[in-house]
């Protein structure tokens, strides 16, 4: 308390006067027997052996198992069979691929994009976790981050008001870690706000560099068999 501007009196009683105040006050008389001296130093030594943490329970594996067939079940599309598909173009998927390509191996439009694989991993990664695989879906995901940071930014800016008022030690106390834990909702909150509009971008220009791929490789195909047409009409 000293290290942030408290004056402390230790006389008879516990008086401290807090930075910028004239008088000093009374712990007890403010807070109760419990901020007497003898309250503080009761309360210290019932605290001699620190309490260890309970020892974690052991989590057993737990096996499923498959119904039904994989050829027929229900196949991946829209923006995760997408991303999917282009990350097995990057040479990324499988993860048990015998031989992973080298860069120059990889179509050039592609390679710029092998130094943004932990942002792509963090997109898909979103896309799974919340099966979304269209452009509505997307949008309307995006709005229910966006209506929960107005909701949480409205509740902190209500707690840091109200902490201005509060006394009791403990209560602030209360009070400060449940704006951190607003805050760090926040910041989790808003990365994803960003995560949806990236994906918005990459999706189109994924589709963009795999058109311009396909007709390169249809150009190519051409020039190699420039007299194909002509020995299917003979």
């Amino acid at each position: 308390m000293q290290k942030q501007g408290y004056e402390i009196k230790n006389q008879k009683y516990l008086s401290v006067r807090p930075p910028g105040k004239e008088r000093f006050f009374r712990l007890d008389r403010n807070f109760g027997e419990e901020y007497s001296l003898v309250g503080i130093r009761r309360r210290i030594l019932a605290q001699t052996r620190p309490q260890r943490p309970a020892p974690e329970p052991v989590r057993q594996a737990k096996h499923y198992r498959l119904v039904g067939n994989l050829k027929t079940a229900k196949k991946i599309t829209g923006f995760r069979a997408l991303y999917f598909h282009y990350l097995y173009l990057l040479g990324k998927l499988p993860k048990n691929r015998p031989k992973q390509p080298s860069p120059k191996q990889v179509y050039f439009l592609y390679r710029e994009d092998l130094a943004k694989l932990d942002k792509i991993t963090k997109e898909v990664t979103l896309l799974c976790q919340n099966r979304i695989d269209t452009s509505e879906q997307l949008s309307s995901y995006k709005e229910s981050l966006t209506a929960e940071i107005g909701t949480l930014t409205d509740g902190r800016k209500h707690l840091r008001y109200k902490s201005r008022s509060i006394r009791d030690d403990e209560k602030l106390a209360a009070v400060k870690t449940e704006i951190s834990s607003m805050s760090k909702r926040l910041t989790t909150l808003r990365k994803e706000v960003r995560l949806c509009d990236d994906i918005f971008v990459r999706t189109e220009e994924m589709k963009t560099k795999m058109q311009k791929q396909r007709q390169e490789q249809h150009a190519a195909g051409k020039e190699k068999n420039p007299y194909e047409s002509f020995r299917g009409r003979s």
